[in-house]
């Protein structure tokens, strides 16, 4: 009789993975996902912000400043009040 932690392993083969590898997107589609995103600081004075996966350090120098960062560390960015998101054309 196995116990349904062998089962679970079974049917998880990869925990970590989510969804069929089948409906992944190609490599095609994945390198036109962008690989930055552009911040603007609004804040009064200047701000340095290290990339949680990169370690990228990003300084803002005065308020309206526009920065290009890597889309790994835009999600933690996002969450800093006084960045926000800038598309390229404006």
């Amino acid at each position: 009789m196995s116990c349904c932690g062998e089962k679970r392993q079974r049917f998880y083969s990869n925990p970590y993975a989510h969804g069929n590898p089948d409906e992944m997107p190609s490599q095609d589609h994945r390198s036109q996902m962008a690989e930055s995103v552009w911040f603007e600081y609004t804040g009064n004075s200047t701000l340095t912000v290290k990339g949680v996966v990169t370690g990228q350090l990003y300084r803002f120098m005065e308020k309206g400043a526009l920065i290009e960062a890597d889309r790994r560390d835009a999600a933690f960015m996002t969450g800093i009040p006084d960045l926000r998101i800038r598309h390229r054309g404006g």
